[in-house]
């Protein structure tokens, strides 16, 4: 792929503090063209490799749009998900007390509920 000047200089911001979500995905991905890797059966979407399309960004866009009518997707810290309320069918069953973390695998294992 080759880049101008401008382009690289126009480039979204990389944030290497923050963690990564759907949001920055989606604003890379869209900038530079590529399909959304989620939208589709292969790895990068509709193809099994990244390609530059000059439709590519306007899928994306349409795409996006119907996505975020449904539900806007946000990855949230462990942090700030503790104390959210859980309701079950016949009411509120209480909330997020605490999680458990696999310490090899980095993976949520079980969440901690105080009822």
């Amino acid at each position: 792929m080759t880049l101008t000047k401008k382009q690289v200089e126009d480039s979204p911001c990389i944030d290497t503090d923050k963690p990564v979500s759907r949001q920055h995905e989606e604003a890379y991905l869209g900038y530079y063209g590529f399909p959304y890797y989620w939208n589709g059966p292969s790895l990068w979407g509709p193809t099994p490799n990244p390609y530059l399309s000059s439709t590519a960004q306007g899928t994306n866009e349409e795409t996006r749009a119907e996505r975020e009518e449904v539900n806007d997707v946000h990855l949230r810290s462990a942090n700030s998900v503790t104390g959210h309320h859980i309701e079950a069918t016949d009411g509120d069953i209480g909330h997020v007390e605490d999680f458990i973390i696999d310490e090899e695998t980095w993976e949520i294992r079980y969440m901690v509920v105080d009822t």
